[in-house]
């Protein structure tokens, strides 16, 4: 499969689909750390992002779902984690067309914005620590100061862009030290980009009409966000939500109530 990760394998036919924007290195849990953990197995396929300029920014859910429906196989749930959540939503409505609505589980649902953009520049900065000199580490964090200065806190595009030149020269530095070879150190750089992208993509759908028939599982501590149907609190930091085991049960609590009513 080309857009579409296998995570797992379940016993039944039905699809239990996961959108996140996940990376090689990222030390935020992902999908890859909750679906072991669901209780029974399910068959789980996670979102992988188009490639650059190969869908435009109304295509992403499009080209996703293009393989599910080729699959033939029904959709039990559609699971979306921050601003995945936004595309999950989108998808669980699409879905809706050729058969019953999914279960729409949301965790930690946020709506495309640059604080969780600069969240994640420091977050991947820190991944390349120790290859950078703490001058070098120093000056990468310092830019996205000087980007909010010049571009503030609106324009998701705009700070995308800028952010994604620094990440792209300090990346390219590492590659160097590394001794990549091209294809590789084209690889890793194109990285910030496409998450820019699949986040503006993102923020040209408004899921507040799905949200509000959904679920949410959230982190504890400060948060809130959008109003869904249902919300889950577990007390865990966000980074680890999803490699959670209270978080795992209550995701196989809502995925064995859709099943046992239909």
């Amino acid at each position: 499969m080309n857009s579409w990760k296998v995570l797992g394998q379940g016993p039944e036919q039905d699809l239990v689909l996961a959108v996140d924007f996940s990376s090689t290195g990222r030390p935020i849990a992902g999908f890859n750390d909750l679906v072991p953990r669901l209780d029974p197995p399910v068959t789980a396929w996670e979102t992988l992002p188009p490639p650059a300029g190969h869908v435009d920014r109304d295509g992403y859910v499009d080209w996703w779902l293009a393989e599910v429906r080729r699959s033939g196989r029904p959709v039990r749930a559609v699971l979306g984690y921050c601003a995945g959540a936004v595309f999950a939503a989108q998808m669980a409505e699409r879905i809706a067309d050729w058969q019953e609505e999914p279960l729409l589980v949301l965790l930690d649902p946020e709506r495309p914005n640059t604080l969780g953009l600069y969240r994640d520049f420091h977050t991947v900065g820190e991944t390349m620590a120790s290859m950078l000199s703490e001058d070098e580490l120093r000056r990468y964090h310092e830019s996205a100061s000087a980007v909010r200065e010049k571009f503030g806190d609106d324009d998701l595009t705009a700070v995308g862009t800028a952010l994604g030149e620094v990440f792209t020269d300090v990346m390219g530095t590492v590659a160097e030290r590394l001794e990549l070879d091209d294809e590789v150190r084209e690889e890793l750089t194109g990285v910030f980009g496409s998450l820019v992208e699949y986040l503006v993509a993102a923020d040209r759908f408004d899921p507040a009409e799905v949200w509000a028939r959904s679920t949410a599982i959230r982190s504890g501590g400060p948060g809130g966000g959008a109003a869904v149907g249902h919300e889950i609190t577990v007390d865990v930091e966000h980074h680890d939500l999803l490699r959670h085991d209270p978080t795992a049960r209550a995701v196989s609590e809502l995925l064995a109530a859709r099943t046992s009513a239909h």
